[in-house]
């Protein structure tokens, strides 16, 4: 017997940020309770809106699975004598527990034999233990910023106000601190002040959508899609596609209603992305294109939460808080248009980084050394003094009217003030790529001195949080260290740059230590900081890597040798994922496995293993000798491809050896009396073990 299971849980207005993570925590939550608690269901369903989170159950099952739990009592041969009778230690058990004697079984445990008794536990109705499962998925759910009110003990992103709970017709005997459930929910907060009962659980979201809600948020973003394709129809025009801002403002209504507007012409001569920021960031407002895609149109969309009445007062209150905006844009262009780029550099003074990190200017002057080392490290063809203006004018749009009330526009308004002065078309784009990527898959610098002015700007915030202790943990990173860490992995890998991070976060670090800010005690932990901060990178290597298609094995394989030079990395990665196919592969592999075991079983005997000992003359077996043959066959082809960075011709050598390492294991018994034969089998199988892990830790790979 099954029934449905309806879960909303109230609040005051979420952040819409906030909602999508909540909804993806609520299913797995759900899962992951339910099946402690051996409730069957069918499906799970998530939905949202500014106030609910609703978890949908189909066919939950009323009671639980049942469950048998052994318990362990006295070994086999304290319960039971020579005859096989039970003794006074296996009766007592046996009444202890509640069973009879004849019901013990036997278990062979790492112990030894012992004795269980299996104690068969009905399952409760799924009624009883909702109220449990409920209150585990709902003080489950984590935010970024969490708060307590007045006569709650429970903390959430926002006040929680009612709690909807059905299962089947029935309400769940359920209460959340003083707060209790009810069959009772609540329509739209303007259009439907009234509390609305619940009958039935198939009839909850037409019931909602009657009162102006729509729960469901793919059906709700239908809506606006439709809406603002009916709004902008008379302008001929079409829209700016805005995933980000469709999603955002997905989770701001509850009943969505577009809007069209328009602004004065004149606005247009701000810069596109000035009056798009305006319009997105601040209002949330959509943009018009002309009919090729090319200019903007002086419209906009905006989304109204609610019905489509007196909608001339609204455009035209929209239009008016747009106008003040707008207005204010195009006096801090003005302004900051009067003075060239370069000016604002001294300005940099007054600004504070971070107080062991100096100001804005105190960076700007280790980014220009950091870019110019990171040239120099990777022979990279810049203009020595392009990238120095790059890097000297890069944070010069921080001191800007513009940038001080649109802070989006940080970069995008440095290239566009860099064209205005006069600077070179690659210093001014330069100038923006050193801000990207914004995102974990955002576009990536173009030229090659917008690329290592960014990876040295990234690198220094990196390594001076890390120094003065703000370092990310768990889902917590307010200075977006794991995005600038995974924008530094990915301009790297993109261009192919030969710059081990190692030695770049040395340079870092180094020029750090120089700072008159820094503070001295911090000196003595600044090599276990080094160890943090690669530690810190190589899981957004590994992100990539996964993205890429290459298993966790693989990967792991790859990393465990370096992962330093992260294009070095990224190859040998690739290049194991290749050969995966080839019959060869793991068999070879196990015997890598084999041989890495008995060299370490040598190490715990404390055996020395030295490669440079090794000789061929005390070899005996032909198979052995077979393989130091083979080994010497392919070594100088396999280091001269490892040395040109061929790692898949490289591993197809090392592969080949399959049938001489096969015969070899077959044949040869390693761990031998005779103390000299057995250091020189040693020896060779370290030289081949040492070669094979030039490329990657092979023992990192599963096999079935």
């Amino acid at each position: 017997m099954v029934d449905d299971l309806l879960l909303e849980i109230g609040t005051e207005e979420l952040p819409a940020t906030y909602i999508e993570p909540a909804l993806k925590q609520i299913e797995a939550l759900s899962k992951r309770f339910f099946s402690e608690e051996r409730i069957p269901f069918k499906e799970i369903k998530t939905y949202a809106t500014p106030r609910r989170l609703i978890l949908f159950m189909r066919e939950v099952a009323r009671k639980q699975d049942d469950h048998v739990r052994e318990v362990l009592g006295p070994s086999n041969k304290v319960a039971f004598d020579s005859q096989g009778s039970p003794t006074k230690a296996a009766i007592g058990f046996a009444k202890s527990q509640g069973v009879e004697v004849g019901d013990l079984v036997t278990r062979k445990i790492e112990k030894g034999e012992y004795v269980f008794a299996l104690k068969k536990e009905p399952g409760r109705t799924t009624l009883k233990v909702l109220p449990k499962i409920l209150k585990q998925i709902i003080t489950g759910i984590s935010f970024p910023k969490s708060m307590r009110w007045p006569q709650s003990d429970i903390r959430f992103a926002r006040p929680i106000r009612w709690l909807l709970v059905l299962y089947g017709t029935n309400t769940v005997n359920f209460s959340l601190g003083k707060l209790k459930a009810a069959r009772l929910t609540r329509g739209h907060n303007l259009l439907s002040t009234k509390t609305i009962m619940v009958k039935n659980i198939a009839k909850y979201e037409e019931l909602l959508k009657n009162n102006h809600v729509i729960i469901d948020q793919e059906k709700r973003k239908k809506t606006i899609e439709k809406a603002i394709t009916n709004a902008i129809r008379e302008t001929k025009g079409k829209l700016l596609e805005d995933k980000e801002l469709l999603d955002e403002v997905n989770y701001l209504l509850e009943y969505p209603t577009a809007v069209l507007g328009r602004f004065e012409e004149k606005y247009l001569k701000l810069p596109r992305e000035v009056l798009i920021i305006c319009l997105k960031h601040h209002l949330k407002y959509f943009s018009l294109l002309d009919s090729e895609g090319s200019k903007l149109l002086p419209y906009f969309v905006a989304l109204k939460d609610g019905i489509s009445e007196y909608m001339d007062n609204v455009r035209e209150g929209y239009q008016r808080v747009l106008t003040a905006r707008l207005e204010d844009a195009e006096f801090f262009f003005k302004q900051d248009s009067k003075r060239k780029l370069d000016e604002n550099v001294e300005k940099l003074k007054r600004v504070v980084f971070q107080e062991e990190l100096g100001t804005l200017y105190d960076k700007t002057q280790r980014v220009i050394k950091l870019s110019e080392i990171i040239a120099g490290l990777t022979d990279a063809d810049c203009k020595k003094a392009t990238l120095r203006r790059i890097a000297l004018l890069c944070k010069a749009d921080s001191v800007t009217e513009m940038v001080g009330e649109f802070s989006e526009l940080q970069g995008i308004m440095g290239r566009e003030y860099a064209r205005i002065s006069g600077e070179e078309k690659i210093v001014a784009d330069g100038i923006y790529e050193h801000h990207l990527p914004l995102s974990s898959s955002g576009e990536l610098p173009h030229s090659l001195e917008g690329a290592v002015v960014s990876i040295a700007d990234k690198v220094d915030t990196i390594t001076g949080d890390f120094c003065v202790g703000f370092i990310p943990s768990g889902s917590q990173d307010p200075y977006g260290l794991r995005r600038q860490a995974q924008g530094i992995t990915r301009i790297i890998l993109h261009k192919k740059l030969a710059l081990p991070l190692d030695i770049l976060i040395d340079e870092a670090l180094g020029l750090l230590k120089k700072s008159a800010h820094f503070n001295r005690k911090r000196l003595a932990e600044i090599s276990e900081v080094k160890n943090q901060i690669l530690r810190f990178f190589r899981p957004r290597l590994e992100s990539i890597l996964t993205e890429a298609g290459i298993n966790y094995d693989e990967i792991d394989a790859a990393l465990a040798v370096d992962f330093s030079d992260l294009v070095d990395a990224e190859l040998r990665a690739r290049s194991i994922h290749k050969l995966r196919k080839s019959p060869d592969f793991e068999p070879i592999i196990i015997s890598f496995k084999r041989a890495k075991n008995i060299l370490k079983q040598a190490g715990e005997r404390k055996i020395k293993v030295q490669s440079s000992h090794f000789s061929e003359k005390a070899l005996k077996e032909i198979e052995e000798k077979n393989l130091c043959e083979g080994f010497n066959r392919i070594k100088k082809e396999t280091e001269k491809l490892l040395k040109e960075k061929e790692y898949q011709g490289a591993l197809e050598k090392l592969v080949s050896l399959r049938k001489p390492v096969d015969d070899f294991f077959d044949k040869v018994m390693v761990m031998v009396e005779d103390k000299k034969l057995r250091n020189n089998r040693l020896a060779l199988l370290n030289r081949i073990v040492d070669l094979f892990c030039k490329i990657a830790d092979f023992s990192k790979i599963v096999v079935e």
